[in-house]
């Protein structure tokens, strides 16, 4: 689950009693914790991998399916490349860690 936050870049809090009445601070009022505020880049866009294709079913027939939304919001998103070398990197890292149940890996 994603929470947004506000997108402004200002945010007015008001300090407020223990009943929730308004009052100054320097008397008795606290100020509510900051909102979180979100910013981002494009934010017409949906940042999400969406997928459909079409499976036959029989002679001349098909039908539609779709695959399960994968939101990336957030995440790192690399090409083959780069994922294939940081692949590799890491099944060396855990090669070389040995363990209790024989030598290093192969």
């Amino acid at each position: 689950m994603v929470y947004i936050g506000h997108t402004s870049k200002f945010e007015t809090r008001i300090a407020v009693d223990s009943d929730g009445n308004p009052c100054a601070v320097s008397k008795c009022g606290q100020l509510s914790e900051a909102m979180p505020s979100t910013t981002m880049k494009y934010a017409g866009e949906a940042r999400g991998c969406f997928g459909v294709c079409m499976v036959k079913t029989g002679v001349d027939k098909y039908e539609g399916k779709k695959a399960d939304i994968f939101d990336y919001t957030g995440q790192l998103i690399v090409g083959p490349a780069k994922y294939g070398k940081a692949k590799e990197a890491e099944l060396r890292r855990v090669k070389d860690l040995g363990g209790i149940r024989g030598p290093k890996g192969r």
